[in-house]
């Protein structure tokens, strides 16, 4: 497969039909992850990659198309929104994968009030600090595994202070929840959050996430939220976003 110029990739939004993930626009608009297409025909079949997540459009009988999908790791993302992929999806990954839902929210910053966000993230509790991350914290919590996925889209440690923005809650040295842009694209950022398993069920997702959300409102742009599970849907409604719909993707477990 050959790589796609941005330029070119750019007009490529329709061979993912339905998918509205702004991880996909990310690839797509070359800020990061790739875009590949067929060799022959030209085309016929197009893959973007934006971190974990895997986009698959165009024919899904083409050669490459198998070979491709057997070569990701575990831990990869498939989605389409079309039944053939699905398919495909299904019979290559039998044994390795499960298909879960996702949860869309509504992409409309006008609705989330921003005293209603300010209210959240002021309630810092006790013993925490919230603080932007730069670069130093960015390079101090990329290796670790509860935080990596959610900022491994980025080139490098320049790359996420160039073009993103996010924020983390730490007690002392230690970071126990952040919340970077998880991808960035023209119009804005997707929401990322993660928290320290030994700091889970203490609010700091909320804090943190309505730090991020209304920081992107101030700079005029969408914060958008995908929610892979029930709890992140609940947290983002809190917020004020609306509920929109689900969609499935295919997780390769191993």
């Amino acid at each position: 497969m050959k790589s796609i110029p941005t330029d070119i990739a750019r007009t490529l939004t329709a061979r993912f039909p339905g998918v509205q993930d702004t991880a996909l626009y990310s690839a797509l608009q070359g800020h990061m992850g790739c875009v590949l297409g067929s060799e022959q025909p030209p085309l016929d079949f197009v893959y973007a990659n934006c971190g974990e997540y895997h986009y698959f459009g165009g024919n899904p009988d083409h050669p490459q198309a198998e070979a491709l999908i057997r070569s990701l790791p575990a831990g990869a993302y498939l989605v389409s929104f079309e039944e053939a992929w699905k398919a495909l999806f299904t019979r290559l990954l039998a044994g390795r994968h499960e298909v879960q839902e996702r949860y869309m929210l509504q992409k409309n910053m006008d609705a989330l009030d921003e005293k209603k966000l300010e209210g959240f993230f002021s309630a810092v509790p006790e013993g925490f600090r919230l603080v932007a991350m730069d670069g130093p914290l960015f390079r101090r919590v990329l290796p670790l595994p509860w935080a990596h996925e959610y900022l491994e889209q980025y080139a490098s440690e320049e790359d996420f202070c160039k073009q993103g923005f996010g924020f983390a809650l730490l007690q002392g040295e230690e970071a126990a929840c952040i919340a970077p842009a998880f991808s960035v694209f023209d119009e804005g950022i997707e929401v990322g959050i993660a928290t320290n398993p030994a700091f889970r069920k203490r609010g700091l997702a909320t804090v943190c996430a309505a730090r991020l959300v209304y920081e992107a409102k101030r700079r005029g742009l969408l914060a958008n939220w995908d929610a892979a599970n029930k709890l992140s849907l609940h947290l983002a409604m809190k917020l004020g976003y609306a509920y929109e719909g689900t969609y499935t993707v295919h997780h390769i477990l191993s």
